[in-house]
């Protein structure tokens, strides 16, 4: 398994109807350099239709991450932060018709995304609550790609990690975006500078020694 930790810069852009945007966020809409290959070309050629709103450099991120998926017969995505639903197309397109999508958000009106082509299903919960994540695995018993682009809280970053880490499948891929500053308790956590427990009896040990043998690897 792999794990892709972003962190946020100043730079972001954004294409289409966002519903919502971080505070901190200026308006810009640079192009995302051509490193994000597939990614990239999706996003520029979106102008209309759901949002999408990225800082620039994650683009290259995921074509390093992501484009060994590209064209698979069979890809189950897990989008945490559904929002506009315009990530999820990115995802639908550039991933291909093997693309199986699974949203997660707080709010029920992100509804409205589900079943897009017969194959994006939305689950309303909330990412911090490790109930939600126990029935989750159960209805989706593989995972291939999770992105956490919810609620951007060290306790929900840090809940959704512990949980669902290590349901990923083999050769999986865990991205975890918007990590403010390097004192950001997950990022810590990640790191295994200190002790951290998620209280919910599931698979954070697991995970934890998982980590610390692909850290060992580096």
């Amino acid at each position: 398994m792999a794990t892709c930790f972003m962190g946020q810069k100043d730079t972001w852009s954004s294409h289409g109807e966002v519903l919502s945007a971080p505070t901190s966020a200026p308006r810009v809409s640079p192009a995302p350099p051509r490193e994000g290959g597939a990614f990239s070309g999706f996003f520029n050629a979106h102008v209309t239709g759901r949002g999408i709103e990225k800082p620039v450099h994650y683009f290259p991120a995921y074509q390093r991450s992501l484009a060994q998926f590209i064209g698979r017969s069979e890809v189950p995505v897990v989008e945490v932060g559904v929002e506009s639903g315009g990530s999820l197309e990115m995802w639908r397109s550039v991933l291909g018709p093997g693309a199986r999508l699974y949203g997660v958000d707080v709010s029920a009106a992100t509804k409205v995304h589900e079943h897009a082509d017969e194959r994006t299903w939305i689950f309303v919960g909330d990412q911090a609550d490790p109930r939600f994540w126990a029935e989750f695995r159960r209805r989706v018993p593989r995972v291939d790609i999770l992105i956490d682009d919810g609620g951007h809280t060290p306790e929900q970053q840090i809940t959704t990690f512990g949980e669902m880490f290590a349901h990923l499948s083999p050769g999986g891929v865990y991205i975890t975006e918007d990590i403010f500053h390097v004192g950001n308790p997950f990022w810590r956590s990640f790191r295994l500078t200190e002790p951290f427990s998620v209280p919910s009896g599931g698979p954070w040990p697991q995970a934890r020694t998982e980590i610390a043998t692909w850290l060992g690897r580096l």
